[in-house]
């Protein structure tokens, strides 16, 4: 992990995660001092790890219920949010679970399976967007808001892109850049 300052220079390079070996396909989220990162793919294949950052080192903690790469979420350390992903065959999920700061519960069913996708908010205020349809060959342009129990359709993204990086809130959310037909650097903002 590396940290930077505002102008975007390095300061220092941080602990390693424990599971030194898992490539972050998982998400990580949080801040500097209260990280957290959960999924993603290992050297024994798709784990349910969840780690938690406290500035300094990196700590185990309870797993995710069900394994998952591919992801994406929103939150912090203590109220976390893990969206759609994909199983052990790639196949993309409807999943949600949520985080409070010691172990996972499931939260609502996305209403169009993904992986692959972005996303951007709280546990209670959440959005996600885009990402790679159930065919495994779909790119999505389609985007679900999250009220904390239930994921409703919202306006579509103006370009399909699945690997889209997300930021901001459900207020003011940001896709950025992502895969449509070729590689995307294009930022769309939802409001």
């Amino acid at each position: 992990m590396f940290i930077y300052n505002d102008s975007g220079t390095l300061k220092a390079e941080k602990a390693t995660a424990s599971s030194a070996s898992k490539t972050c396909d998982g998400i990580v989220l949080g801040s500097q001092s209260a990280g957290l990162n959960f999924g993603g793919y290992g050297s024994g294949g798709i784990d349910r790890n969840t780690e938690e950052y406290d500035g300094s080192s990196w700590s185990a903690s309870n797993n995710l219920g069900t394994y998952g790469r591919a992801t994406c979420g929103g939150g912090s350390q203590t109220a976390g949010l893990r969206v759609g992903g994909a199983d052990n065959y790639d196949t993309p999920l409807n999943r949600t679970e949520e985080y409070n700061g010691t172990s996972w519960s499931n939260g609502g069913n996305l209403i169009t399976k993904r992986s692959y996708a972005g996303a951007c908010g709280t546990q209670i205020e959440a959005l996600t967007f885009g990402g790679l349809a159930e065919d495994e060959a779909t790119t999505l342009d389609s985007s679900e808001s999250y009220d904390g129990s239930s994921w409703a359709s919202v306006d579509s993204l103006l370009t399909a892109r699945r690997y889209v990086g997300g930021n901001g809130s459900l207020a003011a959310g940001l896709a950025v850049a992502g895969q449509g037909g070729s590689s995307l650097k294009s930022t769309e903002e939802y409001a």
